[in-house]
């Protein structure tokens, strides 16, 4: 869960026809940002629904031709620009700018047209004055300084709820992979101070239990695949520390040996006793259609040479058991059938001169 601080930034509308509902909508010619300060006015646009006309060819297009072909003209709705300056009011608190003034103002080049322009003062932006992690007192000693060594938020950083988003994502996989599958956050919750208007922000994590690997089980039936095949593809241990990303590597492995499909390795209800709590595991999958033979047709006019012939493969994805793959193919072609005498190839078979042939 994260707590963000939220600080109302003004934003004088000015112009009395912004919120008159009675006149008749009215095309955005043009919005035009200004920004007093380091965030670019692109960046402020793709935060906004309120978009401006698009260009004649567009419009004609859409208008004359077939809709899929441009884009309709951007009418001005006020009630969807107001929510746009709350949601660029909400951008520039996530970012650390609490003092942020939004200013608008509007002008009538036509009866039916409008242009916007917004004027963006940043002013102070807040930094990371302290950084608190509570909950690890009790982990592994190696999980505790990953999560505080490599901590993202640094004291004296511009403060942004998108750092903490990212730091969040890592300590949690350092967590996952470290033992700790159920770790989670427990609440992000930052302070402002109006003094020096800085940030201590507090990170409290609830670990949970550490596991292990436990014992492998398979489910599928692998009378057609040996069990040592697939236990081979296996990047994790019994009684290995357990970790998210060697479970995910195991099924990849599984799934690219070209003998199993939609196989899955997936943990089984835990085993809290003993010394080392441990989570067995289970690999599940379907097996391929191990043997195939192939039939093949050839027409071509390879070293001009008209030729044509048939073919067969065969191939065998667990020779052995395994896991090696074999595969043979048998062609016959006839050479330039088109001056074959079939008289003569009834009259002497494989004897007849003009009879050629090529096996491989």
């Amino acid at each position: 869960m994260i707590l963000s601080i939220t600080t109302a930034a003004s934003a004088p509308l000015t112009g009395p026809d912004v919120q008159d509902n009675t006149r008749p909508p009215v095309e955005i010619n043009s919005i035009t940002i200004l920004v007093d300060g380091e965030t670019s006015p692109a960046r402020l646009k793709a935060e906004m629904r309120t978009t401006e006309t698009p260009n004649r060819v567009s419009v004609f297009a859409y208008e004359h031709i077939w809709e899929r072909l441009g884009s309709p003209r951007s009418l001005f709705d006020p009630s969807a620009f107001e929510r746009d300056l709350v949601r660029l009011r909400e951008f520039f608190t996530e970012y650390g700018y609490f003092h942020a003034v939004i200013d608008t103002a509007f002008s009538y080049p036509s009866p039916d047209k409008m242009d916007i322009e917004l004027r963006v003062k940043e002013n102070v932006r807040s930094l990371v004055d302290t950084i608190r992690i509570e909950g690890i007192e009790s982990v592994s000693a190696d999980i505790a300084d990953e999560i505080t060594a490599n901590c993202g938020i640094k004291s004296g950083m511009p403060y942004s709820t998108e750092a903490l988003e990212q730091e969040r994502l890592r300590a949690l996989k350092v967590f996952h992979n470290g033992g700790y599958p159920d770790a989670d956050i427990e609440a992000i919750v930052p302070i402002r101070y109006l003094s020096t208007n800085n940030i201590t922000v507090t990170l409290r994590y609830t670990p949970g239990r550490r596991y292990v690997f436990g014992p492998v089980t398979i489910a599928a039936d692998t009378t057609e695949v040996d069990r040592n095949v697939v236990l081979r593809q296996l990047d994790f241990v019994p009684g290995e520390v357990y970790n998210e990303e060697k479970k995910t590597a195991s099924e990849q492995n599984l799934n690219r040996l070209g003998l199993l499909e939609n196989a899955a390795v997936k943990p089984m209800p835990r085993s809290e006793g003993g010394i080392s709590p441990y989570i067995p595991m289970q690999i599940s999958y379907r097996v391929l259609e191990l043997k195939e033979i192939t039939p093949e047709v050839e027409v071509n006019n390879e070293l001009s040479q008209f030729t044509t012939g048939i073919g067969l493969g065969y191939s065998h994805r667990n020779l052995l058991g395994n896991a090696s793959t074999f595969s043979t193919r048998a062609r016959a072609r006839l050479i330039e059938p088109l001056s074959l005498d079939w008289g003569g190839l009834f009259n002497y078979g494989l004897k007849e001169q003009s009879l050629l042939t090529k096996a491989d």
